[in-house]
């Protein structure tokens, strides 16, 4: 999920920048216009141009404005997300990969595996080629991990051996 929320906060300012650049040609290409009218007509018939040109700013920094702010806030609400998640790979035979497939599965705490199904996990492992691992003592693993309970999780797991009994 994070993953997720990572692209489409990348997304989003890709579009929104996307659009300042497209508003920034549109100017320059007012501006020609502007010089190209100021040469050919009084200045009488240039204060009105120069009235939009003058407006389109003032829109174009509110646009600005609004993204930045837009951005922060979903910066923000990434920090969340990414403090909210746990380190899986302490579950004794969850390894870098294993945790990256689970957060796409969005399983990114101790208390969202330990509620997990046995056959849920298989099947996520199933479909990322990872079925030789053995998700059955991660959901106990991952409660005690929740419950903070580290002395019992260590002591059990000096008896496991990638994550089987």
């Amino acid at each position: 999920m994070v993953d997720k929320l990572a692209r489409s906060i990348e997304g989003r300012a890709q579009i929104a920048f996307q659009k300042v650049k497209d508003d920034i040609l549109f100017l320059n290409n007012r501006i020609e216009i502007i010089d190209k009218s100021m040469n050919k007509h009084i200045k009488d018939s240039n204060l009105h141009t120069n009235k939009e040109l003058i407006s389109t700013i003032e829109n174009l920094i509110k646009r600005v404005e609004k993204l930045e702010k837009e951005n922060s806030n979903l910066k923000t609400k990434s920090n969340k997300v990414e403090s909210s998640v746990d380190d899986l790979t302490k579950v004794e035979g969850i390894g870098p990969v294993i945790s990256k497939v689970l957060r796409k599965n969005e399983i990114f705490t101790f208390q969202d595996l330990s509620k997990s199904t046995i056959k849920l996990l298989k099947s996520i492992l199933e479909e990322n080629n990872l079925q030789q691992h053995d998700p059955t003592t991660w959901p106990k693993q991952a409660k005690l991990a929740h419950n903070e309970e580290w002395s019992k999780l260590d002591i059990w797991q000096e008896e496991l051996k990638g994550g089987r009994v």
